[in-house]
């Protein structure tokens, strides 16, 4: 009645129960006719095109690869290589009034770590509001998070970074202070997977050496663990996952003082790498 229409039942014993309603209602234009998606879509992320985003990141590839990915998707990525050098770029770019957008801060860095530098942007007063703050680690362990919080950030970010995720995290935090620019490239595809395939060439020749050796002292240990680190930060994103992986386990494995259980990380983690690499 309310919507002055009318309902009525007819029923026969034995066959049922007929209800008919009436409302008035008018037709719609064709152009007015909505169609029910299939499923519900997600809500619109607003885009910040031209953000500047500062990434504050030790590791080469990585640098390469994030400000790559940042430039093709229409931001205005800098590179900071330690905490302290990140500080003093966002001082720098406050006072000639550019400031950054957001910060992708990785956790592991010489000098001052990503978790101190941001202590120390936020007790300089700039607050989450002025510049977020986002963690770019490979570990996403409660314990992490919880620190990544407490010492200010806002989210964090898994490596190996991936496109996608990489632009949803710059479209939920990044503040857009800055004009849309037109994305140019940069860093072409082909040398990127060169500089790569150079790092995993070091590598082995690296560890083939090293077991070649009669004693194997803390300093060939060290430098091997820096190319096990460097392929294992970067191999995903080449489709080298696995590769990845056991460079990092060999990584890990090492962290141990010399003698006999090293030494059996040593050969086992070298047999499991070419083992990885012949098949491809």
């Amino acid at each position: 009645q309310l919507m002055d229409g009318t309902i009525s039942l007819t029923s026969t014993v034995g066959v049922g129960t007929t209800v008919t309603v009436r409302l008035p209602l008018i037709v719609a234009p064709a152009e007015q006719s909505v169609t029910t998606p299939t499923r519900a879509a997600a809500p619109a992320l607003p885009a910040v095109p031209g953000a500047r985003v500062l990434v504050a990141e030790d590791h080469e590839v990585n640098q390469t690869l994030i400000k790559a990915m940042l430039t093709r998707l229409g931001y205005r990525p800098a590179i900071a290589r330690t905490g302290l050098e990140a500080i003093a770029m966002v001082e720098r770019a406050r006072s000639a009034a550019t400031p950054f957008a957001l910060i992708l801060m990785d956790m592991q860095m010489p000098e001052l770590d990503g978790i101190e530098a941001t202590k120390r942007i936020r007790d300089a007063g700039i607050s989450a509001e002025m510049l977020p703050i986002v963690a770019l680690t490979a570990n996403a362990y409660a314990s992490d998070v919880e620190s990544c919080v407490a010492a200010g950030m806002q989210g964090h970010l898994a490596k190996p970074v991936q496109m996608g995720a990489l632009d949803d995290i710059v479209r939920r935090w990044a503040v857009p202070k800055q004009p849309p620019v037109v994305p140019q490239a940069t860093s072409d595809d082909a040398d990127l997977q060169a500089q790569f395939d150079a790092r995993v060439r070091n590598l082995f020749a690296l560890y083939d050496a090293t077991i070649a050796l009669d004693t194997v002292d803390t300093a060939a240990i060290d430098a091997l663990r820096h190319a096990l680190h460097q392929v294992a930060g970067t191999a995903a994103f080449f489709g080298h996952g696995k590769l990845g992986t056991v460079a990092r386990d060999i990584d890990d494995g090492l962290d141990i003082p010399a003698g006999a259980a090293r030494d059996t990380v040593l050969q086992s983690g070298h047999a499991q790498l070419h083992r990885v690499r012949q098949a491809g």
